[in-house]
């Protein structure tokens, strides 16, 4: 059964540790049943300019926003115990990993997958495998960069994917492709480091 919990983080600046927002999208049996995006206060509501031309959130938006401790424990419920995927997942399970840290907070385990590393071995010799260009080769809408619009796009391409090599699952389509599940767990390393062979 196809069932996931797409995510996607913005960060504030080039810290890996500066969430400031995240968008979730919940799959279950092929269907879309639910998105939530949330606002983040990062550290010290500090933005680099760079961050906010690219996603449009600043320090006046998440003023009075929840921090990631607050936040990620109601992402956290509404994933349950489904698979996360992620497009590059390397780098939000990184801003995961880093915001829990900073805020000394024990995420709960999840499993993960990377609908990048998926889409590169489903459309082998593609010119890009960047969300965007994914997302307009295959008629997805995306806002890119808004949390929410790439979360549903990820969760889209992981579809796609699973389309395309006839599969039931995500974990059906990684055993095919000769992928090992990521996980993270109370030690942030087990599984992190080979979550992909």
């Amino acid at each position: 059964m196809a069932t996931f919990a797409a995510i996607d983080f913005e960060t504030a600046t080039g810290s890996r540790s500066s969430a400031c927002s995240v968008g979730v999208v919940l799959v279950d049996d092929r269907v879309v049943v639910q998105r939530e995006e949330r606002l983040i206060q990062p550290p010290g509501n500090e933005y680099a300019f760079f961050n906010v031309s690219l996603h449009g959130i600043s320090a006046r938006d998440t003023a009075d926003a929840d921090r990631f401790e607050d936040v990620w424990p109601e992402i956290a419920d509404l994933i349950g115990d489904r698979l996360v995927v992620a497009h590059n997942a390397a780098f939000d399970i990184s801003v995961l990993r880093h915001s829990a840290e900073e805020r000394g907070y024990d995420v709960p385990p999840i499993h993960f997958a990377c609908s990048l590393r998926i889409a590169k071995e489903t459309w082998i010799g593609r010119w890009s495998y960047r969300l965007n260009d994914l997302a307009e080769d295959l008629d997805i809408p995306l806002d890119h960069h808004d949390p929410l619009s790439d979360a549903n796009a990820a969760a889209e391409v992981m579809l796609a994917a699973l389309d395309y090599h006839g599969a039931g699952s995500v974990h059906e389509v990684a055993e095919l492709l000769g992928f090992q599940l990521g996980e993270v767990t109370g030690d942030w390393y087990q599984g992190f480091s080979n979550a992909w062979r």
